[in-house]
């Protein structure tokens, strides 16, 4: 195409093309996008605004012109009004030059003339408010939120919920304590599925501590035995266990058939959680070991763990039994429930008030002698404020009453009393680093956001913790069926009016924990002796093959299951 003018784009939407010589010419639809002038850099609108054109030079335009019509923004064909009678621009020129567009390249022509909003894929302010305020609206909390949030490439608040009380909570631990006997070192456990900004999380989580001088507080990302966690709580009695993949690791050392090493890392997790006070003795070894002086007591162990997992995978870990062995009770469990669109992280850098409070912590409790950083073991004290004993004492009344509700999973709350005086530590000093007292609007605050966490976990482990087999097979039915009647995609067949596809169709599909076909004819077999699905057999080919679907009289049961 040989020109001295041509166009460079033509916007059909409001009529108007563009030339290479910085003229346009358009069709009047919309008076608010009426041109009025333009230059070598901007078109003008009737109603003060304006769009940058910029300066390009022939060959830039043209190609820009080629780039547009590849990606399909003109209309194929289009022939293009005449500007100067000696030029006729005809936009069939350029797309007879390459080959039909793709879905990927008008996803792109459309970037092109439409960009993304800088805050693409970042929820809005009523989004957020609800998290905010389970945070009671803490500056310094907010604040990590929002960071969190402004710095992963999928919104997912109960992520950034996790994070910023999980951050401060170690950032504290050792350093605050309620009334000398216990601090704000906690077990956090995030259940969400892949690619919701873990590492990115993980890596704002040691930024925070490396810019409070507490690089050393930042432990192993798996535990490989007992000893090993005992020698980093040791080397610093805060350390944080940041763990990817928290579910297997709760599956191995829970197992019937966990190894000594695997046993001895269970016990080490739930002694050290409450050896702030008492110490922690390592397993101890033989008489005549060498090693004897590293099994001396660690003084004020509070070590954190901030893990995530899948909910399945995390789940599954755990039977009826375990869950009152006093594991689950010690996690405050938060499982994904929002997750948003794929954006680009900002890169943003620390919320200032988050900075302020990160280097007064810093300022406080490290100091240099004689050349060298030394980490001060000073611990602060906080008593009740007003009415605040009051509000623990009726925190354990309700605490006792949740566990006397259920015999078998009432045991997830037998610490909701205890985590809500952790919790209130983080809230009342990130609020006032020189706080005496726990303030009650604070108390009242982390008892909402450990309850909030804690009926999570109880629901979910009434209806996700199986003991057997073919009770876990069960629960996957359940949730195929729930996943069936939810389908939106308008894929799902209608059998007797029953939307969804076959159960065991849908069940192959699953990452189930069961992979037995015995074990999973067994479960369904009992579910249809129950009267709660059908079996029907099919001949295929030479063969059979098997099909389950529900009876439409127990949706509602099912439904009612699996609520949350």
């Amino acid at each position: 195409m040989s020109m001295e003018i041509y166009v460079v784009c033509h916007d059909e939407d409001v009529g108007t093309t563009y030339y290479s010589d910085g003229s346009i010419s358009f069709r009047q639809e919309d008076e608010s996008r009426i041109i009025v002038g333009s230059d070598s850099d901007f078109i003008y609108y009737k109603d003060g605004s304006h769009s940058f054109i910029g300066e390009r030079t022939p060959d830039e335009l043209m190609a820009d012109f080629e780039y547009y019509a590849r990606h399909g923004y003109f209309d194929d064909p289009e022939v293009v009004e005449q500007k100067y009678p000696s030029v006729t621009l005809n936009s069939t020129t350029c797309f007879n030059n390459y080959t039909p567009k793709t879905e990927l390249d008008k996803m792109v022509g459309d970037l092109i003339i439409n960009p993304l909003d800088d805050n693409y894929g970042m929820p809005s302010y009523d989004e957020v408010k609800p998290y905010h305020k389970l945070l009671n609206n803490n500056p310094v909390l907010t604040g990590l939120f929002d960071w969190q949030i402004e710095n992963t490439r999928t919104y997912c608040p109960e992520l950034a919920l996790a994070f910023s009380v999980a951050s401060m909570a170690s950032l504290i631990s050792g350093r605050w304590s309620y009334k000398g006997t216990l601090t704000s070192n906690l077990y956090i456990a995030v259940l969400a599925p892949t690619s919701v900004g873990k590492t990115q999380t993980m890596d704002l989580f040691s930024k925070i501590l490396q810019d409070s001088g507490d690089e050393n507080r930042i432990g192993a990302d798996n535990f490989k035995s007992e000893g090993g966690m005992s020698k980093e709580v040791a080397e610093n009695a805060a350390k944080t266990f940041m763990l990817d993949e928290l579910g297997f690791l709760i599956a191995r050392i829970m197992s019937p058939k966990a190894s000594q090493t695997d046993t001895q890392i269970q016990r080490a997790i739930l002694k050290m959680f409450t050896a702030f006070n008492s110490g922690y003795s390592p397993e101890a070894k033989s008489a005549n070991s060498d090693n004897n002086k590293n099994n001396s007591v660690i003084k004020n162990a509070c070590p954190s763990i901030f893990g995530v997992s899948t909910p399945d995978v995390f789940w599954s870990a755990f039977s009826s039994r375990e869950a009152g062995t006093g594991f689950l009770n010690r996690m405050v469990v938060i499982e994904a429930k929002t997750i948003g669109k794929r954006k680009e992280p900002k890169n943003s850098p620390m919320p200032i008030n988050v900075g302020e409070f990160v280097s007064s912590i810093y300022m406080r409790f490290n100091t240099v002698e004689s050349g060298r950083l030394f980490i001060s073991n000073d611990c602060k004290t906080l008593i009740d404020g007003v009415n605040v004993d009051k509000l623990f004492q009726s925190v354990t009344k309700i605490e006792e009453d949740l566990i006397l509700s259920d015999d078998k999973y009432g045991c997830v709350y037998a610490r909701l009393a205890e985590l809500t005086k952790r919790v209130a530590i983080v809230f009342q000093v990130t609020s006032n680093i020189n706080s005496t007292h726990i303030e009650y609007d604070n108390a009242q605050a982390a008892y909402d956001f450990v309850r909030f966490c804690l009926d999570y976990s109880y629901s979910s482990a009434v209806n996700s913790i199986k003991d057997s087999n073919i009770e876990r097979l069960q629960g996957e039915v359940i949730k195929a069926i729930n996943e069936i009647k939810s389908d939106k995609s308008g894929n799902a067949q209608n059998y007797d009016g029953v939307t969804g596809k076959w159960i065991r169709e849908r069940m192959l599909k699953r990452k189930s924990s069961i992979n037995n076909d015995k074990e999973s004819d067994a479960a369904l077999m009992k579910m249809c002796r129950n009267g709660h699905i059908y079996r029907m057999e099919i001949k295929k080919d030479l063969g059979k093959q098997t099909y389950y679907y529900v009876k439409p009289e127990f949706l509602n049961e099912f439904e009612d299951v699996f609520k949350s």
